[in-house]
């Protein structure tokens, strides 16, 4: 009976932990599409989550795609392929393509998603056995087709093509684009917009910059919401990608503690005895109402990833990304609580 107890307990608390995950990460996803003003672009929401979904769950396969030596039956590609060696890395690139927008439309949306920037937003092309009166509509992975696949694909190499400086595309996403490779199936400059045989041709005034970022390993979403191929997508698990979300924020995460001018390091042989520093008297330090820039001596401060928190002459205070806010002690206590007992609750709230 015990056991069943212990069971089910721990089952409610694992669907508590991945509802708060997928939570978090649709909180991040909205907040990511507002900073980055895609509404003001028109840019689809939902093909923008099922974007970063995918994202998220490719990462954290990451290591795990061979370069497709051999798959073609042209030596000269696995000359090309040399320069990726084993495995196909990975960029925190996000190409997102939307071929529910009409071919003269800026289809193709390329984030930095490190950055946080909107890198290019441009037409894009289709293949001309997609197109029924001018528009996409018929998708497929089909050899000699001309139509154009959808799916998430990976960048491979740049190489000098018929049409320009180009990048190879490799289908990682089953049925729905595995032959994109082996069909050349590639990103190359076109007079958009115009019909290629299934290639994604971008604008030539871009120029060779633009495949110079994208090459290598950047992630492609080629998104169709007519039909219901997506689907069949092997990377549109939310709860997966929340949890690969939650795992590489917490490998990234970055705490420093300093106590006047010395730096003391996370996990050093000083760095418990340090933390005791940190906590205030509740009742002695308020906040001081005011939100600016701290004027006088601070002799401790801590740091988490890109946000960091004072102790001054003149009270307590938080730097979010410039903006300066005033701490009472209650609210400082609770955050040098979670550094010293739930690091990870600290990390993923900064």
């Amino acid at each position: 009976m015990k056991l069943l107890i212990s069971f089910w307990i721990l089952m409610i608390f694992c669907a508590q932990t991945t509802w708060a995950q997928k939570k978090q990460f649709d909180k991040y996803t909205r907040e990511l599409y507002q900073e980055l003003k895609l509404d003001e672009k028109n840019v689809d929401y939902t093909m923008f989550e099922k974007g970063i979904i995918g994202y998220y769950n490719i990462h954290s396969k990451a290591g795990k795609f061979d370069v497709p030596y051999g798959e073609y039956p042209d030596p000269e590609y696995d000359k090309e392929l040399a320069v990726l060696g084993k495995k196909i890395p990975l960029k925190e690139n996000l190409i997102l393509i939307n071929f529910d927008l009409d071919r003269n439309d800026k289809r193709m949306l390329v984030i930095d998603m490190k950055n946080k920037e909107v890198k290019y937003h441009t037409q894009t092309t289709h293949g001309m056995g997609s197109q029924v009166n001018g528009e996409a509509l018929n998708f497929s992975n089909i050899q000699d087709s001309g139509q154009t696949s959808l799916g998430f694909m990976l960048t491979l190499n740049e190489y000098d093509g018929v049409f320009g400086n180009s990048t190879r595309v490799y289908g990682i996403d089953g049925q729905l684009n595995d032959k994109v490779f082996l069909r050349d199936i590639v990103i190359h400059p076109a007079n958009v917009p115009s019909s290629t045989l299934g290639c994604y041709g971008y604008a030539h005034e871009l120029g060779d910059e633009f495949i110079d970022f994208i090459k290598e390993g950047s992630i492609i979403l080629s998104y169709f919401s007519k039909n219901n191929s997506l689907k069949k997508s092997k990377y549109l698990n939310k709860r997966k990608a929340a949890r690969a979300k939650n795992k590489q924020d917490l490998a990234k995460c970055e705490i420093r503690l300093k106590m006047g001018n010395k730096e003391v390091a996370e996990n050093s042989p000083e760095w418990k005895e340090s933390l005791k520093y940190l906590v205030v008297d509740k009742n002695l330090i308020k906040s001081n109402g005011t939100n600016d820039v701290p004027n006088d001596s601070c002799s401790l401060s801590f740091h988490v990833n890109q946000n960091h928190y004072y102790v001054c002459d003149s009270g307590l205070y938080k730097n979010k990304g410039g903006s300066i806010t005033s701490l009472n002690g209650n609210q400082w206590n609770h955050i040098v609580s979670q550094l010293v007992n739930d690091r990870d609750s600290l990390c993923l709230a900064n």
